[in-house]
């Protein structure tokens, strides 16, 4: 059965956003995508640096559409934080 959230894990911290909530908010790309992980981390003082959200070893493009990135909590994209 396929997903309907998208997971993503920051360090030890796993969030996911459910493809409802994505679709009401208008949530088309991983750059969209982005944008609400760096909301949801605000209290890890990420908010000002750049965000990259890994698949694996890829590096998702800020324009990759989020249609294809539905996943488990055991598949979480990975948030990956410049300095």
């Amino acid at each position: 059965m396929p997903s309907n959230e998208i997971w993503v894990r920051y360090e030890e911290r796993t969030i996911n956003f459910e493809q409802t909530w994505l679709s009401v908010g208008e949530v088309f790309t991983v750059d969209d995508l982005i944008k609400q992980v760096k909301f949801k981390l605000r209290n890890e003082e990420v908010s000002d640096k750049a965000i990259t959200l890994h698949l694996g070893e890829e590096v998702l493009s800020s324009e990759t559409l989020i249609n294809g990135l539905y996943n488990t909590k055991d598949k979480a994209l990975r948030v990956v934080v410049g300095k």
